[in-house]
């Protein structure tokens, strides 16, 4: 009974770290194209700092 016990364990904990994984993925895509519409709006102030970085 303690190895069923402790491969539950270990299927819950992976079933937690996917989901907490992909939850995290989603949030990076919906911030990554909120970043790229702004940076297609604003490509005049977005060459600034790039012309800072390059000094």
């Amino acid at each position: 009974m303690p190895q069923l016990d402790l491969s539950w364990f270990l299927v819950n904990f992976l079933l937690a770290w996917s989901l907490i994984f992909v939850i995290w993925v989603i949030i990076n895509i919906q911030t990554w194209n909120t970043q790229n519409t702004l940076n297609n709006s604003n490509n005049e102030s977005q060459n600034l700092p790039q012309e800072n970085w390059n000094w």
